[in-house]
């Protein structure tokens, strides 16, 4: 009886929002933990006191009394009104979770209340409505447009325009979630409405996500196309890798994996298990052709993590199968991230991956993020620093062969433009934030490769348009070995949302 009537008590502050009520009963102290909570019920005729001016909030809960609660609450449930269907659904003003306890109130004292003339019969009915509108599908899109100039030395992004638009439909029913979105892209002023593009590069329209969230046996479950990196640096395995927007494995890469992922914890340890198909047809177009007529590769990878004062330490095991004659290809990485002291936060990784054919390579990344802003005082301004070390044969660049390079390496220099092994470099990046409308960014990156020295730099500003709308102008510059112009671009772009 005592449960139940917290678990009404709980559901009776919903309502309250207002701090400050007159004393509403004479033996309740104005600096009771509950009295504004109390005060608020007694102002709404939702509660009673006693005949002689008290509330006796330390005596007992009758089923009568909680009854009569039960049917005050409920006269307020019918007093809200569902919106017509073509008008915009304001936010419910009870939870999914507050209607589901409800229900199992009038369940409870069904006998009661219809003693008390409540129609439970009409109540329920209204309920039911209040579940479904708390139950929407949202649908979002995202828009992009960029133009480059002028063409690229040496590389792939030369000049032209290049735009996208994305369309998320989001659905919840109970504790499941679905997520599609629909992709469709244009390039070099084609539209990929289910033909090749100009440069092979955009993928016809195309469902890049299409994936399921549920929660099953105490675990967490996602089925179906996603993205997904392994572990907080991914370099072992980053489905948004370098070529990101390419069409790498005829999925574009941050096309989406076709897999499953579940996810859970034994006490302190975190665990998580990932699985992903992926199909290649005749070729893709950065690489020197062919570099593989067909391939059907599957990747599987585990993770581990322990959670020790503030930082996390991660363990990570990768497998990759390739069809032309079965080479198997395995990995394993540990990582750590977590706080040196406020405002400087500490991300590494070493990985190690061994193909079929040949001995074990090894590379590591590690960066640190500072907070100059809330640390020294100087506005929101914010600096990143890292060493990255990948070997030659770390991605997949001057391979000939997919069974001997991992299937999609997390790495690559700063501009993220067609590099993914063969750096020793370090490199820096500040950000700041003078207004919305005024948000610069420099990064440098320098070191070796094996072609000699090298630098890269972007230079970039963002502002804020409107309330949806935000637009970048960056310069990156690549120079390998240094004298060497290998990257020389101007991109100016519009991102759109809603």
């Amino acid at each position: 009886m005592r449960t139940l009537a917290v678990s009404v008590a709980a559901l009776l502050v919903l309502v309250v929002v207002s701090p400050a009520f007159a004393q509403p009963f004479a033996d309740v102290p104005t600096d009771h933990w509950a009295f504004d909570a109390i005060a608020e019920l007694a102002a709404k005729g939702i509660i009673e006191g006693f005949p002689d001016g008290t509330f006796k909030g330390d005596r007992g809960v009758t089923r009568y009394e909680v009854a009569m609660i039960v049917a005050r609450i409920l006269a307020r449930i019918e007093a809200i009104k569902i919106p017509a269907p073509a008008a915009a659904a304001p936010a419910p003003q009870v939870t999914r979770a507050d209607v589901q306890t409800i229900q199992r109130l009038v369940n409870e004292f069904r006998a009661e209340l219809a003693a008390l003339g409540v129609r439970v019969t009409a109540v329920e009915e209204e309920l039911t409505a209040i579940k479904g509108a708390t139950s929407a599908t949202k649908v979002s899109g995202d828009m992009y447009y960029r133009y480059v100039m002028p063409a690229s030395v040496g590389g792939i992004g030369g000049a032209g325009s290049w735009s996208q638009a994305l369309l998320t439909f989001t659905g919840k029913a109970s504790d499941a979630t679905a997520v599609v979105r629909l992709a469709v892209g244009t390039d070099g002023e084609v539209a990929d409405f289910g033909a090749s593009s100009a440069t092979g590069w955009i993928e016809p329209v195309s469902f890049d996500r299409a994936y399921l969230d549920f929660g099953y046996y105490g675990l967490k479950w996602r089925i179906g196309r996603q993205t997904y990196t392994l572990g907080p640096v991914g370099l072992l395995f980053n489905e948004g890798w370098v070529l990101c927007g390419s069409g790498f494995l005829n999925q574009g890469g941050c096309g989406g994996v076709d897999g499953g992922v579940v996810s859970g914890t034994l006490g302190p340890v975190g665990f998580e298990v990932a699985s992903f198909v992926i199909n290649q047809g005749a070729g893709f177009a950065p690489f020197p052709a062919p570099v593989v007529s067909a391939v059907n590769a599957n990747a599987s990878m585990a993770r581990v993590t322990f959670d020790l004062s503030g930082w996390t330490i991660g363990a990570n095991y990768y497998r990759e199968v390739f069809n032309a004659g079965s080479p198997t290809d395995n990995g394993w990485s540990a990582d750590l991230s977590g706080d040196i002291f406020p405002g400087i936060n500490l991300e590494g990784e070493y990985a190690s991956f061994t193909p079929s054919a040949g001995a074990a390579i090894n590379a590591y990344q590690a960066t640190a993020s500072m907070d100059l802003g809330s640390m020294m005082g100087m506005g929101s301004t914010k600096l990143s620093a890292w060493y990255k070390n990948f070997p030659v044969g770390w991605g997949l660049k001057g391979l000939t062969t997919f069974g001997s390079a991992l299937l999609m390496p997390g790495s690559s220099e700063m501009i993220g433009s067609s590099i993914v092994d063969d750096l020793n470099v370090w490199g820096a990046r500040v950000s700041m934030t003078l207004s919305p409308q005024l948000r610069p960014y420099v990064g440098y990156e320098t070191g070796t490769r094996s072609s000699g020295n090298y630098n890269e730099m972007e230079i970039g500003i963002r502002s804020q348009i409107s309330t949806n709308v935000d637009a970048r102008v960056r310069y990156q510059r690549r120079e390998n070995p240094t004298g060497t112009i290998t990257r020389d671009r101007y991109r100016f772009e519009v991102f759109y949302s809603w």
